[in-house]
């Protein structure tokens, strides 16, 4: 239940620009979500069990994300998404 409530907050922030303070905002709220289901008020005990259960932080979702959306967005025959095609490709090589 938990991995469908991620995917819920982080629906369609692909194709928005996201600020290191939204993305930042998105992690805190993660995090505490993750406090209270783990009844614990210690960040660094999130994060153990995250990396237990293979959970991939927030910034990296949004920048795996973001990633596919542009490459979609490229290969899309559509004439609006051609004209946008170099700015997504510059901003695919920022992500990689």
């Amino acid at each position: 239940m938990y991995v469908c409530q991620v995917f819920v907050l982080l629906y369609g922030v692909e194709a928005c620009p996201a600020l290191v303070r939204n993305k930042q905002s998105l992690e805190f709220t993660i995090t505490r979500s993750l406090m209270k289901l783990f009844c614990t008020g210690s960040a660094k005990v999130v994060t153990d069990c995250q990396k237990h259960l293979t959970f991939i932080p927030v910034n990296y979702l949004i920048d795996i994300r973001t990633t596919k959306f542009l490459k979609k967005f490229t290969s899309s025959e559509n004439l609006i998404c051609s004209l946008f095609a170099k700015q997504a490709t510059d901003d695919i090589q920022k992500y990689s």
